[in-house]
């Protein structure tokens, strides 16, 4: 990235920040504003991504969530009014609130969910007997018919997920 390039990137974020903090809160332009800035931060590509090599399986999920979090804070009660463009970039500021708390805050949402199905012994019973078949292949089964829509219900919830980082 030019230096150019990122002087630009810095005074149009700054100028959509600053143009969010005009309008009264609730209002459309200060909606239209905070989404601006957002996309603007989101295509940027400059979101830190505090702890890289740490929570291997879980990590992604970790950083949507604190992204998404992160993104709701700016859009509500007026935070958008807490950045003060004389102490600096908006990226800077964004991204420090994103290590220093979003980050962290995350984790334990994200890891404190298991993101395994858990099944009660009733889920088990139905699960047809067969003699023939391993245990492996009746759960297999069982999930592939999903008589009780179970996994329908939490994978709604996974590709809510993967519909945010499009």
């Amino acid at each position: 990235m030019t230096n150019d390039w990122r002087k630009q990137l810095d005074a149009q974020l700054k100028e959509l920040a600053i143009a969010a903090q005009q309008y009264t809160h609730l209002s459309k332009g200060k909606r239209i504003a905070l989404t601006r800035l957002i996309n603007a931060i989101w295509q940027s590509g400059k979101l830190v991504h505090p702890y890289k090599g740490q929570f291997q399986l879980a990590y992604e999920d970790i950083y949507d969530e604190a992204v998404q979090n992160l993104f709701f804070y700016l859009c509500q009660d007026n935070n958008i009014n807490k950045y003060d463009s004389e102490r600096g970039e908006v990226m800077t500021w964004v991204n420090m609130l994103l290590t220093k708390r979003f980050f962290p805050e995350a984790i334990p949402k994200v890891l404190g969910k298991t993101n395994e199905i858990n099944l009660d012994r009733s889920h088990w019973e139905n699960i047809p007997s067969s003699q023939s078949m391993s245990l492996f292949e009746q759960v297999r089964e069982y999930i592939e018919t999903d008589p009780e829509l179970i996994f329908v219900r939490n994978t709604s919830k996974i590709i809510q997920r993967q519909i945010f980082k499009l």
